[in-house]
C-alpha cells in the first residue's frame, strides 16, 4: 500500500522531450488478424467445460514452425522484463478465418472466464497479443454485456495468469474502479496501472496522487518521469523524484544516467560527480556513458575524479570531451601506470597539438613508430622533427601520416632534408612496392623538389603515377633504347625519349577529346603502358574506391574487351545514340566563413570520425581485431558490473523480487558467457558467436545491441572488419578531417552506408528488425541532411560545361571505376553480358586543356510492361563526388534528364529514370543528387519494367522506374 507520509510532490515545468524518446508504450505493428479474429478466439477460449468443443489443431502459416513456441524476453515499458511466448500471428482454429462472421459470438460469463483461465495455459500469450495491438480495442465488441469491472476482478481472483492477463491488456479496459488499481499495486503492477491510466482504463474517481506515490514506493522512478504528462502539472516535481532515485539503492547507476535528459538545466559536472560517488562500480559505468549524459565540454575536475576512482582508461577513451585538462600530464600518468598500450590506442582522442615532442620520442624509442605516425597531428611539432625522425627510419611511415598534414610537412626544413638525403633509395623503394598512395604522398610533400623521373611523369601525364614514373625512370637511365622501350614506340633514351612519350600522349588525348575510344586505339592501349597511364589519368580510373584501379587490371580488361569485339560477342552502339550538345551548369561554392553545420551533424560526424579512426588503426595493425575485441570485452565487463550491482540491491520485500533477480541473473549470465567466448585464451568454433568474422559479429549483435553503452565498441569492430575487406577505406578514414567538411562527410557516409551496411553486413542479417537496428546504430542521416543543406545554401559563383557521351566500347567496361560505383569489376564484360545497356560517360570542360571525365551512368532499352511501349531507362546516375559538390545539383539533373529525353526520342522510346528509396542503390550513390531526385519523384509517374531486362549488379528496378 502507498505511504502517504512521503514528501509532497510539487510542480515542475514539463521538460523539453526532444532529446529523449517519448515513453508511452509503443505497441508493435498491427497484426494481420483484426477484431473479428479476436472475437472468434475469445469465443473458443472461454467456453465452459460442460459444452467445450475439442480444441482443433492450430492452423499456421506455411512458414510458421510447428513446434511449441519458445519463451523469449520482451522488454516492457519499464526496466523489467517479462517472459512471453513468441508468435508471428494470432493462432486460430481451423476454419476460423473463413467463418469469422458466420455465427454470433458466444457471450462468456464470469465463471466460464475463471474456469478457462484455470485450465488453459496460454492466457499470457493472448494477453500479450491484445496488448500489442496498434491501438486499444473496444472490449465491448469482443464481449458485449460483460462488465469490465467484474471481468477485471475475476481475472485478479483467478490467480497469477489472470493477473498477468489483466495487467498486460489493461489499456483495453474501461471504467475500472480504484479498487482494481489497489489490487494491482499489491501484486507489483504499478507501471501497468500507469499505462491503464494513460489509455483511460479507470473511472473518474481514480487517484493519480496515489499512483504517483505508489510508483515512488516501488522504485519505478523512470516510469514516473517518462510519463509525467499523465499527471496534473502541479503534481510532479521531477527534481524531487530524481533526488529520491539517487538515494534509493535499488536504482542502478545506468538508469540514473538517463535522468540527465529530464534535467537540461542542471550542472552536468555536479550531476556526473554525484553519479561517480554512488558506489565503487559507478566510476567505470559513468566513464563509458559520458556520451549519453554530457556535451563535449566536461570540466577537468571530472577527469581527476575518475582517475582518483581508478578509471584512467575511461578518461583516455573520452579525453576529447574534457575542457581545461592537462593532456600531457594524463598521457604521462598513463605511461607510468603501465597503460602505454591503452594510451597508444586512444591517442586519436587527444586534441591536435596537445602532446609534446618528448612523449613522441619516448614512444619512438620503444618501437611504436606506427602509432606515432598515425597520431602525428596530436603532437605539438610545428617544425616537423618527429615526422623527420619517422621518415628517416622508413619512407613507408608516410602511408600512416594523415594527408591533412602534408602541406605542413612540405614546408618543414627537417622533412625536406631527410627526403633529399634518402631520395634515391626512397624512390627505388616506392617503385618496387608499386604503392600509388605512397608515391602520391611523396610527390605532395616533395613539391617541385622531385626526382627527375617523377617530374617528367607529372609533366607528361598530369599526375604522378607508379607506371608513368617507372617508364620515365627507365627512359632517362637507359644507355640505349631497350626492346621494351621500342615496344612502346620509344626509340631514343634520355630527354629525347621523354619527348617521344609526351608526343604519344598528346595525340591520344586529342583523339579522346573528340569522342569515344576507337577499336584501333583500344588495341594500342592493350600494348602500351604509356597510353594506359594517360587513360587512367584523364578518366580518374586510379582514384576509384571500387574494383581494381591498377594498370595491370586495366590491361586485362582491355584485352578481354578487344577479344570479345573481334569475335563479334559485343554488339556495337545502335544508330540514334549520339554525343550530347554542351550543357552549361552553374558552379557553387560556399565561403568558409558561411559554412555552418548543425549540432546534430557535427556531433554525429565527430562520433563516427572517432570510431572510423580507431577502426582504421585496428584494420591495418597486426592483432588489431583482437585489440578491438579486448576493448569490447572491457566494455562488457562494465555493463556486467552494473547488472551485478543491481542484483546486489534487489529488495527482498518487492513482490517481484524473485522475478527481478532471475531476470538480472539471466542477463548477467549471457554477458558472462559472452566474455568467456571472446577471451584470448578460449577461442571457440565459429558456430558460436565469437567475433572471428563479420558473420559472427552479427550473430552476437542481438546479445549486445540492447546495451547502448556498447555501441561504440560494436561500431569500431564492424568498421574494422569492413576496412579489412576494402583496405582503401582505411586509408580514406585516416585522412578524414577532424572537423566536418563536405568531402569528409561524403567519404564517411559512403563508407558507412555502402561498404559497411550494404556490402559487408547486409547478407548476414536475416532478421529485418536486427538489420534496422544495425543501420540505426550506424546512422548517417544527419550527415546526408547537412550535405543537402550545403548544396541549397552555397553561393552560385559561375558556370562550367558538361557533355554526355554514349558508349558500348572500352569506356563502358571502365564505367564502374569512372563512376566510382559498386558495379566496378562485377562483370567480365558489361557490353557482352548486357546487349541492351549503353554506358553514358560525363565529360567536364570538353575540348579544353583541363578536360576530365567526371562520372558515368547506364541507359537501358526495355519496355513498359503495362502498355508495351519501348522505354529508355537511366539508372546509376553517378557523377564523381568531387564534381557534384561543385555544380548546382538541379542544373546537373536537368541536363542529364534532357539528354535521356533526346536519346529516347532518337530511338523511338519513352524516357524514364530509376529513383529508388535509398542512397547507394540503383538511382545514385551521391547524397546531394539523391535528395534532389527524391523530391522530383513526387511529380513523376511510375512505370512497370521487366526485371529480366533491367537487372544490373543485383538490383531490381522493376518497381522504381519513373517516366520523364
Amino acid at each position: 500500500m502507498p505511504h502517504h507520509d512521503l514528501p509532497p510532490i510539487s510542480p515542475m515545468e514539463e521538460p523539453d522531450r526532444s532529446n529523449f524518446e517519448a515513453q508511452p508504450p509503443q505497441p508493435a505493428a498491427k497484426r494481420k488478424y483484426g477484431r473479428a479474429a479476436l472475437r472468434a478466439m475469445l469465443q473458443r477460449l472461454t467456453r465452459s467445460e460442460s459444452h467445450q468443443d475439442p480444441i482443433e489443431p492450430i492452423r499456421r502459416e506455411p512458414d510458421t514452425p510447428t513446434t511449441e513456441p519458445q519463451l523469449a524476453a520482451r522488454e516492457d515499458a519499464d526496466r523489467h522484463t517479462v517472459a512471453v511466448p513468441q508468435r508471428s500471428a494470432f493462432d486460430l482454429p481451423a476454419g476460423a478465418r473463413e467463418s469469422r462472421d458466420e455465427a454470433t459470438p458466444h457471450i462468456p460469463n464470469l465463471d466460464e472466464i475463471r474456469q478457462y483461465l484455470d485450465q488453459y495455459q496460454k492466457g499470457l500469450d493472448l494477453a500479450d497479443r491484445i496488448a500489442r495491438l496498434s491501438e486499444p480495442i473496444d472490449m465491448d465488441e469482443l464481449a458485449p454485456g460483460v462488465s469490465h469491472e467484474q471481468l477485471a476482478q475475476s481475472l485478479l481472483d483467478s490467480g497469477q495468469q489472470g493477473i498477468d492477463f489483466l495487467s498486460g491488456g489493461i489499456a483495453h479496459f474501461r471504467d475500472l474502479s480504484p479498487q482494481i488499481a489497489e489490487q494491482l499495486y499489491q501484486h507489483g503492477h504499478s507501471p501497468d496501472v500507469l499505462r491503464g491510466c494513460r489509455f483511460g482504463a479507470f473511472d473518474d474517481n481514480f487517484d493519480k496522487q496515489q499512483l504517483a506515490d505508489q510508483l515512488i514506493e516501488d522504485g519505478r522512478y523512470t516510469n514516473l518521469l517518462d510519463q509525467a504528462d499523465v499527471f496534473p502539472p502541479d503534481m510532479i516535481d521531477k527534481q524531487a523524484i530524481i533526488d529520491r532515485a539517487f538515494d534509493d539503492q535499488r536504482t542502478p547507476t545506468q538508469e540514473l544516467i538517463y535522468y540527465k535528459h529530464h534535467m537540461p538545466e542542471v550542472d552536468q559536472n555536479e550531476f556526473i560527480k554525484k553519479l561517480i560517488d554512488r558506489d565503487e562500480s559507478s566510476a567505470g559505468i559513468v566513464a563509458m556513458n559520458l556520451w549519453q549524459i554530457s556535451s563535449n565540454h566536461i570540466d577537468s575536475s571530472i577527469a581527476s575524479y575518475l582517475i582518483q576512482a581508478g578509471d584512467i582508461m575511461g578518461v583516455l577513451c573520452q579525453i576529447d570531451r574534457f575542457d581545461g585538462i592537462d593532456h600531457q600530464a594524463i598521457a604521462e600518468q598513463a605511461c607510468s601506470a603501465g597503460y602505454t598500450q591503452r594510451l597508444l590506442g586512444d591517442l586519436i582522442h587527444f586534441p591536435n597539438g596537445s602532446l609534446n615532442v618528448d612523449l613522441a620520442e619516448q614512444l619512438l624509442a620503444t618501437e611504436h613508430g606506427y602509432e606515432v605516425a598515425y597520431a602525428l597531428r596530436k603532437f605539438d611539432d610545428p617544425d616537423g622533427k618527429v615526422a623527420a625522425q619517422l621518415l628517416g627510419q622508413s619512407i613507408t611511415y608516410l602511408n600512416e601520416i594523415p594527408r591533412a598534414m602534408q602541406s605542413q610537412l612540405k614546408n618543414s626544413p627537417a622533412v625536406r632534408q631527410v627526403l633529399a638525403e634518402h631520395r634515391d633509395s626512397d624512390i627505388q623503394a616506392i617503385l618496387r612496392s608499386q604503392d600509388q598512395g605512397l608515391l602520391s604522398s611523396y610527390a605532395t610533400i616533395a613539391g617541385d623538389d622531385l626526382p627527375p623521373a617523377m617530374l617528367h611523369a607529372r609533366d607528361v601525364f598530369g599526375t604522378v603515377g607508379v607506371a608513368g614514373t617507372r617508364i620515365a625512370n627507365m627512359i632517362l637511365n637507359a644507355q640505349a633504347p631497350t626492346d621494351y622501350m621500342k615496344s612502346l614506340g620509344i626509340t631514343e633514351s634520355g630527354l629525347a625519349g621523354i619527348d617521344q612519350m609526351k608526343q604519344q600522349v598528346s595525340e591520344f588525348l586529342a583523339e579522346f577529346q573528340a569522342g569515344d575510344i576507337s577499336p584501333e586505339r583500344a588495341h594500342q592501349l592493350e600494348k602500351s603502358a604509356i597510353l594506359r597511364e594517360a587513360l587512367m589519368s584523364v578518366t580518374g580510373y586510379r582514384e576509384s574506391t571500387w574494383g581494381s584501379s591498377s594498370g595491370d587490371g586495366l590491361r586485362q580488361k582491355i584485352s578481354y574487351h578487344n577479344g570479345a569485339v573481334e569475335d563479334g560477342r559485343i554488339a556495337p552502339l545502335k544508330p540514334g545514340y549520339a554525343v550530347s550538345a554542351t550543357y552549361e551548369l552553374t558552379t557553387v561554392k560556399a565561403k568558409k566563413e558561411r559554412v555552418t553545420w548543425t549540432q546534430d551533424a557535427t556531433e554525429r560526424y565527430q562520433l563516427l570520425h572517432s570510431d572510423m579512426q580507431q577502426a582504421a588503426r585496428m584494420a591495418g595493425q597486426q592483432g588489431g581485431i583482437r585489440w578491438a575485441m579486448e576493448d569490447l570485452r572491457q566494455a562488457i565487463d562494465g555493463v556486467a558490473d552494473g547488472l551485478a550491482s543491481q542484483l546486489e540491491v534487489t529488495d527482498a520485500n518487492d513482490p517481484k523480487a524473485e522475478f527481478k533477480r532471475q531476470n538480472l541473473e539471466q542477463r548477467l549470465g549471457k554477458l558472462t558467457a559472452y566474455l568467456q567466448q571472446v577471451d584470448d585464451n578460449e577461442w571457440v568454433d565459429g558456430s558460436r558467436f565469437v567475433l572471428e568474422s563479420p558473420a559472427d559479429a552479427t550473430r552476437a549483435f542481438s546479445e549486445l545491441y540492447p546495451h547502448k553503452e556498447l555501441h561504440g565498441q560494436l561500431r569500431r569492430l564492424v568498421f574494422a572488419w569492413a576496412m579489412r575487406k576494402e583496405p582503401v577505406h582505411a586509408e580514406i578514414a585516416r585522412d578524414l578531417s577532424p572537423e566536418p567538411t563536405l568531402d569528409s562527410m561524403s567519404n564517411m557516409r559512403e563508407f558507412v552506408e555502402h561498404i559497411v551496411n550494404q556490402e559487408t553486413y547486409s547478407n548476414y542479417f536475416s532478421n529485418k528488425k536486427q538489420a534496422g537496428q544495425f543501420k540505426q546504430m550506424n546512422s548517417t542521416k544527419a550527415l546526408e541532411e547537412a550535405m543537402q543543406r550545403y548544396q541549397q545554401q552555397a553561393d552560385r559563383t559561375g558556370t562550367t560545361k558538361l557533355q554526355f557521351i554514349p558508349t558500348r566500347g572500352l569506356l563502358m567496361e571502365m564505367s564502374g571505376q569512372i563512376a566510382d560505383a559498386c558495379w566496378a569489376d562485377q562483370y567480365q564484360s558489361i557490353a557482352e553480358t548486357l546487349p541492351n545497356f549503353t554506358a553514358v560517360i560525363m565529360k567536364a570542360r570538353p575540348g579544353q586543356a583541363n578536360e576530365r571525365v567526371v562520372g558515368a551512368g547506364m541507359l537501358i532499352e526495355t519496355e513498359d510492361t503495362a502498355t508495351g511501349e519501348k522505354v529508355l531507362l537511366m539508372r546509376g546516375l553517378n557523377p564523381t563526388e568531387n564534381y557534384i559538390h561543385k555544380v548546382d545539383v538541379g542544373d546537373f539533373y536537368q541536363a542529364a534528364t534532357d539528354y535521356v529525353r533526346q536519346q529516347a526520342q532518337a530511338i523511338g522510346a519513352k524516357p524514364a529514370i530509376v529513383i529508388d528509396n535509398h542512397i547507394g542503390g540503383a538511382a545514385t550513390n551521391r547524397p546531394t543528387l539523391f535528395g534532389y531526385m527524391s523530391a522530383e519523384r513526387r511529380e513523376l509517374q511510375r512505370i512497370p519494367v521487366p526485371f529480366e531486362d533491367t537487372e544490373f549488379n543485383g538490383y531490381n528496378v522493376s518497381g522504381d522506374s519513373y517516366a520523364l
